[in-house]
């Protein structure tokens, strides 16, 4: 009977042997064919537990990301509305300088008119210059907030309204809307004007490009360069190591090729006994 204890032994270890090779086989088969080492608690409860705290991070970290290029975009929709009144701006100066350099009254005249349609293109930048449904250019964003951090930190903006009737005020009451070149007077006030209103449009665009140069911008680098790495922390947790699974396989491989061995050595061996027995 001794005999018989033996063979069930061996058979007994030969099947633990291959259900052990067998889980091993197809954790590593698991692992080879998602990607990913960690995929559940049981694969590693504390890498689990990490990496989704990393995770979170970068979803927080995406979230500000996009945060700040939406705060960079609405600075560049100003600048470039901006760009435009400033432009425009200069195309009057030029026109109040024909003005006064002009003794003829109908030209003046005809200046004047040019004039008047170029204010309705200001009056337009002012109206129509907008950023996700919001003006930015018609003195409703002049305490516009700007992100500029992962933690919701943000930073006031300043937009001036670019309506002719507010620019130039410093200089005349009526600002850039009051002029009046049918005059040699009126065409050099008008330039004075005008001149007091380029030079606040310099100082606004001169204010948001530092904000977006100075601010938004090396803070979306430095949470993209965060992101990047915590990214890399996450796929060394749970990524899945190729060579370690690979040989994994071959190893749980060569176990179940060395149970079944065991198992056949059993069989083997039950046979030649109860041959023996037999005579």
């Amino acid at each position: 009977m001794s005999g018989f204890g033996s063979i069930d032994s061996m058979a007994s270890m030969a099947g633990m042997m291959m259900q052990a090779a067998n889980n091993s086989f197809a954790a590593a088969a698991r692992k080879l064919s998602s990607g990913l080492a960690v995929q559940n608690a049981g694969d590693g409860p504390a890498q689990l537990a990490a990496s989704e705290n990393l995770k979170k991070r970068i979803q927080g970290l995406d979230t500000a990301i996009q945060n700040n290029t939406n705060s960079a975009n609405m600075i560049k929709t100003a600048d470039a509305g901006l760009g435009q009144v400033n432009d425009t701006l200069a195309h009057i100066r030029a026109v109040a300088v024909k003005a006064a350099n002009t003794q003829d009254p109908a030209a003046r005249a005809a200046y004047q008119a040019e004039i008047d349609t170029a204010m309705k293109g200001l009056q337009a930048t002012a109206d129509n210059t907008q950023f996700g449904g919001k003006k930015l250019l018609d003195g409703s964003a002049r305490n516009a907030q700007a992100s500029i951090g992962q933690d919701g930190q943000t930073v006031t903006t300043s937009m001036m309204d670019v309506s002719p009737s507010q620019m130039g005020t410093d200089v005349s009451a009526k600002g850039v809307a009051g002029i009046d070149v049918t005059t040699q007077q009126g065409a050099q006030d008008a330039v004075k004007v005008i001149d007091s209103a380029m030079a606040r449009v310099s100082d606004n665009r001169a204010d948001l490009g530092s904000i977006q140069s100075n601010l938004i911008e090396p803070s979306t680098r430095s949470m993209e360069v965060e992101k990047s790495n915590l990214q890399a922390s996450v796929s060394n947790v749970r990524d899945t190591d190729m060579a370690q699974a690979m040989t994994g396989m071959v190893t749980a491989r060569i176990q179940m090729n060395a149970g079944l061995a065991m198992l056949a050595q059993a069989g083997n061996m039950s046979s030649n006994l109860l041959t023996l027995l037999g005579r």
